[in-house]
Protein backbone atom coordinates (compact mmCIF):
# COMPACT_ATOMS: atom_id res chain seq x y z
CA UNK A 1 0.00 0.00 0.00
CA UNK A 2 1.66 3.31 -0.89
CA UNK A 3 0.73 5.42 2.33
CA UNK A 4 2.03 8.77 0.78
CA UNK A 5 -0.82 8.10 -1.93
CA UNK A 6 -3.06 7.53 0.08
CA UNK A 7 -2.03 10.40 2.59
CA UNK A 8 -2.59 12.59 -0.41
CA UNK A 9 -6.07 11.18 -1.28
CA UNK A 10 -7.21 12.09 2.50
CA UNK A 11 -5.59 15.38 2.22
CA UNK A 12 -7.30 16.11 -0.84
CA UNK A 13 -10.68 15.16 0.86
CA UNK A 14 -10.34 17.26 3.97
CA UNK A 15 -9.45 19.71 1.45
CA UNK A 16 -12.54 19.85 -0.70
CA UNK A 17 -14.58 19.46 2.64
CA UNK A 18 -13.18 22.50 4.00
CA UNK A 19 -13.61 24.24 1.26
CA UNK A 20 -17.14 23.40 0.87
CA UNK A 21 -17.83 23.95 4.37
CA UNK A 22 -16.12 27.75 4.23
CA UNK A 23 -18.13 28.52 0.60
CA UNK A 24 -21.09 27.33 3.00
CA UNK A 25 -20.66 29.62 5.52
CA UNK A 26 -19.62 32.55 3.55
CA UNK A 27 -22.69 32.13 1.88
CA UNK A 28 -24.97 31.95 4.91
CA UNK A 29 -22.87 34.76 6.89
CA UNK A 30 -23.75 36.96 3.79
CA UNK A 31 -27.59 36.10 2.98
CA UNK A 32 -27.67 37.09 7.09
CA UNK A 33 -25.49 40.13 6.86
CA UNK A 34 -28.13 41.66 3.99
CA UNK A 35 -31.22 40.17 5.63
CA UNK A 36 -30.13 41.82 9.21
CA UNK A 37 -29.10 45.14 7.28
CA UNK A 38 -32.40 45.16 5.76
CA UNK A 39 -34.12 44.54 8.59
CA UNK A 40 -32.42 47.47 10.88
CA UNK A 41 -33.13 49.77 7.84
CA UNK A 42 -37.02 48.96 8.08
CA UNK A 43 -37.48 49.31 11.79
CA UNK A 44 -35.49 53.22 11.35
CA UNK A 45 -37.56 53.73 9.22
CA UNK A 46 -40.63 52.88 11.02
CA UNK A 47 -39.49 54.57 14.00
CA UNK A 48 -39.11 58.19 11.86
CA UNK A 49 -42.81 57.41 10.52
CA UNK A 50 -44.00 56.98 13.62
CA UNK A 51 -42.24 59.56 15.19
CA UNK A 52 -42.99 62.01 12.19
CA UNK A 53 -46.51 61.70 12.89
CA UNK A 54 -46.68 61.96 16.54
CA UNK A 55 -44.43 65.28 16.72
CA UNK A 56 -46.90 66.88 14.70
CA UNK A 57 -49.58 65.87 16.90
CA UNK A 58 -48.16 66.55 19.89
CA UNK A 59 -46.87 70.24 18.05
CA UNK A 60 -50.93 70.75 17.36
CA UNK A 61 -52.23 69.59 20.72
CA UNK A 62 -49.87 71.78 22.87
CA UNK A 63 -50.91 75.06 21.99
CA UNK A 64 -54.60 73.81 22.22
CA UNK A 65 -53.79 72.74 26.36
CA UNK A 66 -51.60 76.42 26.67
CA UNK A 67 -54.67 78.01 26.02
CA UNK A 68 -56.66 78.32 29.38
CA UNK A 69 -59.95 79.38 27.54
CA UNK A 70 -60.78 76.09 26.12
CA UNK A 71 -63.66 74.31 27.11
CA UNK A 72 -65.21 71.49 25.72
CA UNK A 73 -68.64 72.18 27.76
CA UNK A 74 -68.85 75.51 25.08
CA UNK A 75 -68.76 73.26 22.03
CA UNK A 76 -68.96 69.40 22.06
CA UNK A 77 -69.00 69.41 18.50
CA UNK A 78 -65.46 71.22 17.92
CA UNK A 79 -61.94 69.89 18.17
CA UNK A 80 -59.63 72.30 19.44
CA UNK A 81 -57.26 70.02 17.70
CA UNK A 82 -57.36 68.75 14.19
CA UNK A 83 -58.86 65.21 14.34
CA UNK A 84 -57.00 64.13 11.16
CA UNK A 85 -53.63 64.52 12.69
CA UNK A 86 -55.05 62.90 15.91
CA UNK A 87 -56.05 59.84 14.18
CA UNK A 88 -53.00 59.85 12.12
CA UNK A 89 -51.15 58.82 15.00
CA UNK A 90 -53.34 55.29 14.99
CA UNK A 91 -51.48 54.73 11.33
CA UNK A 92 -47.74 54.81 13.41
CA UNK A 93 -46.39 51.47 13.47
CA UNK A 94 -44.88 52.01 17.29
CA UNK A 95 -47.91 54.15 18.82
CA UNK A 96 -48.36 51.89 21.82
CA UNK A 97 -51.59 50.56 23.11
CA UNK A 98 -51.93 53.02 25.64
CA UNK A 99 -51.83 55.93 22.83
CA UNK A 100 -54.46 54.59 20.94
CA UNK A 101 -56.31 54.35 24.19
CA UNK A 102 -56.36 58.29 24.84
CA UNK A 103 -56.82 58.70 21.55
CA UNK A 104 -60.50 56.95 21.36
CA UNK A 105 -60.65 59.08 24.56
CA UNK A 106 -60.40 62.19 23.34
CA UNK A 107 -62.62 61.91 20.24
CA UNK A 108 -64.94 60.47 22.67
CA UNK A 109 -65.02 63.36 25.50
CA UNK A 110 -63.33 66.33 23.78
CA UNK A 111 -62.49 67.53 27.04
CA UNK A 112 -59.28 69.39 28.65
CA UNK A 113 -59.05 66.56 30.61
CA UNK A 114 -58.70 64.01 28.10
CA UNK A 115 -56.59 66.68 25.80
CA UNK A 116 -53.90 66.64 28.49
CA UNK A 117 -53.58 62.88 29.12
CA UNK A 118 -53.20 62.87 24.86
CA UNK A 119 -50.30 64.96 25.38
CA UNK A 120 -48.64 63.32 27.84
CA UNK A 121 -49.06 59.95 26.15
CA UNK A 122 -47.62 61.26 22.53
CA UNK A 123 -44.56 62.79 24.72
CA UNK A 124 -43.92 59.47 26.48
CA UNK A 125 -44.10 57.78 22.85
CA UNK A 126 -42.32 60.42 21.26
CA UNK A 127 -39.41 60.05 24.38
CA UNK A 128 -39.39 56.12 24.12
CA UNK A 129 -38.78 56.27 20.13
CA UNK A 130 -36.51 58.67 20.49
CA UNK A 131 -34.52 56.36 22.33
CA UNK A 132 -35.04 53.65 19.92
CA UNK A 133 -34.02 55.44 17.03
CA UNK A 134 -30.84 56.87 18.83
CA UNK A 135 -29.83 53.31 20.07
CA UNK A 136 -30.70 51.69 16.34
CA UNK A 137 -28.60 54.84 14.83
CA UNK A 138 -25.32 54.12 17.62
CA UNK A 139 -25.43 49.99 16.93
CA UNK A 140 -24.66 51.12 13.12
CA UNK A 141 -22.53 53.94 13.11
CA UNK A 142 -20.15 54.05 16.16
CA UNK A 143 -20.80 50.49 18.43
CA UNK A 144 -18.83 49.81 21.45
CA UNK A 145 -16.47 46.98 21.52
CA UNK A 146 -17.99 44.53 22.61
CA UNK A 147 -21.32 45.64 20.61
CA UNK A 148 -19.10 45.64 17.42
CA UNK A 149 -17.81 42.12 18.13
CA UNK A 150 -21.11 41.01 18.69
CA UNK A 151 -22.39 42.79 15.56
CA UNK A 152 -19.60 40.84 13.90
CA UNK A 153 -20.18 37.11 14.88
CA UNK A 154 -24.39 37.58 14.91
CA UNK A 155 -24.18 36.94 11.25
CA UNK A 156 -22.75 33.73 11.53
CA UNK A 157 -25.12 32.47 14.06
CA UNK A 158 -27.47 30.29 11.33
CA UNK A 159 -24.24 28.46 10.60
CA UNK A 160 -23.08 27.41 14.34
CA UNK A 161 -26.62 26.33 15.12
CA UNK A 162 -26.89 24.15 11.28
CA UNK A 163 -22.97 22.26 13.00
CA UNK A 164 -24.75 21.79 16.16
CA UNK A 165 -27.80 20.09 14.87
CA UNK A 166 -25.30 18.11 12.93
CA UNK A 167 -23.61 17.01 15.97
CA UNK A 168 -26.51 16.46 17.29
CA UNK A 169 -27.89 14.18 14.89
CA UNK A 170 -24.58 12.05 14.52
CA UNK A 171 -24.70 11.66 18.23
CA UNK A 172 -28.02 10.03 18.04
CA UNK A 173 -27.30 8.28 15.24
CA UNK A 174 -24.34 7.28 17.27
CA UNK A 175 -26.20 6.20 20.71
CA UNK A 176 -28.78 4.30 18.11
CA UNK A 177 -26.07 2.12 16.75
CA UNK A 178 -24.90 1.24 20.18
CA UNK A 179 -28.13 0.51 21.47
CA UNK A 180 -29.02 -2.05 18.93
CA UNK A 181 -26.03 -4.45 20.29
CA UNK A 182 -26.70 -3.41 24.05
CA UNK A 183 -30.40 -2.47 25.15
CA UNK A 184 -32.36 -1.55 22.42
CA UNK A 185 -35.42 -0.81 24.59
CA UNK A 186 -34.04 2.06 27.10
CA UNK A 187 -30.72 3.44 25.80
CA UNK A 188 -32.61 4.18 22.38
CA UNK A 189 -35.50 5.68 23.89
CA UNK A 190 -33.37 7.66 26.62
CA UNK A 191 -31.09 8.47 23.21
CA UNK A 192 -34.01 9.74 21.13
CA UNK A 193 -35.44 11.49 24.40
CA UNK A 194 -32.49 13.25 24.78
CA UNK A 195 -32.15 14.59 20.99
CA UNK A 196 -35.25 16.12 21.49
CA UNK A 197 -34.01 18.28 24.60
CA UNK A 198 -30.99 19.29 23.16
CA UNK A 199 -32.73 20.45 19.48
CA UNK A 200 -35.52 22.24 21.47
CA UNK A 201 -32.99 24.23 23.51
CA UNK A 202 -31.23 24.83 20.58
CA UNK A 203 -34.43 26.31 18.57
CA UNK A 204 -35.45 28.26 21.85
CA UNK A 205 -32.05 29.69 22.53
CA UNK A 206 -31.77 30.65 18.25
CA UNK A 207 -35.12 32.24 18.46
CA UNK A 208 -34.18 34.56 21.32
CA UNK A 209 -30.29 35.26 19.67
CA UNK A 210 -31.73 36.25 16.78
CA UNK A 211 -35.36 38.11 18.01
CA UNK A 212 -35.42 41.68 17.21
CA UNK A 213 -36.44 42.55 20.60
CA UNK A 214 -37.07 46.74 21.36
CA UNK A 215 -37.09 48.75 24.33
CA UNK A 216 -39.37 46.13 26.64
CA UNK A 217 -39.01 44.85 29.82
CA UNK A 218 -40.10 41.77 29.14
CA UNK A 219 -36.98 40.60 27.14
CA UNK A 220 -34.97 40.08 30.21
CA UNK A 221 -37.36 37.45 30.62
CA UNK A 222 -37.17 35.89 27.41
CA UNK A 223 -33.84 35.62 27.84
CA UNK A 224 -33.70 34.24 31.20
CA UNK A 225 -36.19 31.25 30.18
CA UNK A 226 -34.13 30.61 27.19
CA UNK A 227 -30.73 30.19 29.50
CA UNK A 228 -32.41 28.37 31.75
CA UNK A 229 -34.03 25.50 28.94
CA UNK A 230 -30.47 25.60 27.84
CA UNK A 231 -28.49 25.15 30.69
CA UNK A 232 -30.54 22.14 31.93
CA UNK A 233 -29.06 20.01 28.73
CA UNK A 234 -25.63 19.90 30.20
CA UNK A 235 -26.93 17.74 32.73
CA UNK A 236 -27.23 15.07 30.04
CA UNK A 237 -23.15 15.21 30.05
CA UNK A 238 -23.62 13.22 33.28
CA UNK A 239 -26.48 10.85 32.91
CA UNK A 240 -28.11 9.52 29.73
CA UNK A 241 -31.02 8.03 32.22
CA UNK A 242 -31.50 11.55 33.00
CA UNK A 243 -33.24 12.94 29.52
CA UNK A 244 -37.04 12.17 30.28
CA UNK A 245 -36.50 14.17 33.69
CA UNK A 246 -34.77 17.39 32.16
CA UNK A 247 -37.68 16.94 29.39
CA UNK A 248 -40.17 17.41 31.24
CA UNK A 249 -38.83 20.12 33.33
CA UNK A 250 -37.73 22.20 29.95
CA UNK A 251 -41.54 21.54 29.01
CA UNK A 252 -42.89 23.06 31.97
CA UNK A 253 -40.46 26.21 32.17
CA UNK A 254 -41.68 26.70 28.37
CA UNK A 255 -45.18 26.49 29.47
CA UNK A 256 -44.34 29.11 32.32
CA UNK A 257 -43.48 31.07 30.02
CA UNK A 258 -46.34 32.16 28.75
CA UNK A 259 -47.32 33.79 32.26
CA UNK A 260 -44.14 35.65 32.01
CA UNK A 261 -44.11 37.21 28.77
CA UNK A 262 -47.94 37.72 28.42
CA UNK A 263 -49.00 41.60 27.50
CA UNK A 264 -49.89 43.24 30.70
CA UNK A 265 -53.39 44.19 31.10
CA UNK A 266 -54.34 47.73 30.95
CA UNK A 267 -55.29 47.89 35.16
CA UNK A 268 -50.99 47.16 34.83
CA UNK A 269 -50.00 49.77 33.78
CA UNK A 270 -51.39 52.43 35.84
CA UNK A 271 -49.23 55.52 34.62
CA UNK A 272 -49.71 57.96 31.43
CA UNK A 273 -47.53 57.07 29.34
CA UNK A 274 -46.06 53.94 30.49
CA UNK A 275 -44.65 51.65 28.39
CA UNK A 276 -44.22 47.66 28.74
Amino acid sequence: MDWSMLLRSHALGLYMVGMIGLLAFAVVYGFTAKQRKYRDDERMRRIQNSLDRLTRAAGEVYPAIMNKNHSAHTNQTAFPVPAESVLACKAATYASDELLERIDQYMEERDRKSLVLLYRTLDSDIRRLTRERKMVLARGEHPRWGLLLWLTIRPAIPFIVIIAESLLLWNLWHDLSTAMSVQPSSVALFAILRFISCTGALIVLYAVITADFRENARRLVFIWLALLISGLCFIHIFSLQAAPYLLIAQILIFVTGFRFTREPKRKERPFVGEYE
